[in-house]
């Protein structure tokens, strides 16, 4: 199970789970996750699948291309000054950090994954593909439709419900905010990513 949930795990009945490449977790969930990751493979899934939301009932599962190793930073210590813009450093130490100098950490699956009980269902808010692509994912049927897609990336992804269950997603790029005021909407009126017709991952 990932260390961090930042999603309504008892409302909807799932977690999310991060892959461990350690072949000794038997039948832990790191172990059943190892084995979808090898099925995956053979049928030519995306190797960064390194996350996937897990239905604590059923045992569904749905994989979520966001890479393992964006959790972590890296300082460096012990340095000098060597000219006007290079610094030498003799060590380093990279840890697990939802925060960076600047703010949050985008690269940390943290920020790249949430998950809401709605009125129609549980529904998961998920950015993947690095920083390019928004999603919004059915966690009951499986449809993933695009909330927001940019090949430079998005700069910040973020998402929030009302108390009527209402669910808004937004996005910033180039200095702008960009909002789907109703995600339920958008996610029923646009086309499934996996069916001839979306726009593919």
């Amino acid at each position: 199970m990932a260390q961090f949930q930042r999603g309504n795990v008892g409302g909807t009945r799932y977690i999310l789970i991060e892959r461990i490449d350690d072949s000794s977790s038997g039948g832990s969930l790191g172990g059943l996750f190892s084995a979808v990751q090898k099925i995956g493979a053979t049928v030519g899934l995306n190797k960064k699948e390194d996350y996937a939301l897990l239905n604590l009932d059923t045992g569904k599962q749905y994989l979520l291309n966001i890479q393992v190793d964006g959790k972590l930073r890296t300082v460096m210590s012990n340095c000098r000054k060597r000219n006007a813009v290079v610094n030498e450093c003799r060590s380093s130490n990279s840890f697990e950090s939802l925060y960076s100098d600047v703010g949050r950490n985008w690269g940390h699956y943290y920020w790249k994954v949430n998950w809401y009980n709605t009125p129609t269902g549980p529904v998961a808010v998920t950015m993947e593909n690095g920083v390019t692509d928004a999603f919004l994912l059915d966690l009951s049927s499986g449809k993933k439709v695009t909330a927001f897609h940019r090949g430079l990336g998005l700069t910040t992804l973020d998402s929030v419900q009302s108390p009527d269950g209402k669910l808004a997603v937004m996005a910033d790029w180039m200095f702008e905010t960009h909002r789907i005021d109703d995600a339920l909407a958008h996610l029923r009126d646009n086309p499934d990513v996996n069916t001839p017709g979306g726009v593919k991952p």
